[in-house]
């Protein structure tokens, strides 16, 4: 049996249509807009609360850790590309993005790094510990954006 619309339903004008349009792609842009901001080339800080840590076999564990990452823009390109510079905890590397949105990664002596962008607040962090016992974490952070 086909489904019928009925001829006394309501259409959506071209306002409407317009409108709804207009929300979807400003809500998007407002996803990135704090990582798309880093391509203008000021620091940037985000203060980050980790929500919860995992290990490489899926174990995770509540989090009341919280901790800030600096990143200042070096070298960006047009498409938010490029290298920065990254501190967090006392420490300092260099960083590199694919795009204005992530991913990006550093790499420190015993350390490898990644920061993805899952939401307009939400970032994960990839570690991968080298050394005699490595191991892996991926951290889910709940984060606030400063310039």
């Amino acid at each position: 049996m086909k489904s019928r619309v009925s001829p006394f339903a309501a259409k959506p004008t071209t306002a409407a249509c317009r409108h709804v349009l207009q929300t979807l792609l400003l809500g998007g842009a407002a996803l990135l807009l704090p990582i798309t901001a880093l391509a203008e080339g000021s620091p940037r800080r985000f203060d980050c609360a980790i929500i919860q840590s995992c290990d490489a076999d899926g174990n995770c564990q509540s989090s009341d850790e919280s901790i800030t990452l600096h990143l200042e823009p070096q070298q960006i390109d047009a498409d938010g590309s490029g290298t920065y510079v990254i501190r967090y905890g006392g420490k300092e590397a260099d960083m590199r993005a694919l795009s204005e949105a992530g991913p990006f990664y550093w790499a420190l002596p015993s350390e490898r790094n990644t920061l993805l962008v899952s939401g307009d607040t939400q970032i994960l962090w990839h570690r991968v510990k080298l050394g005699a016992v490595p191991g892996t974490s991926i951290d889910f952070m709940h984060c606030s954006f400063r310039q």
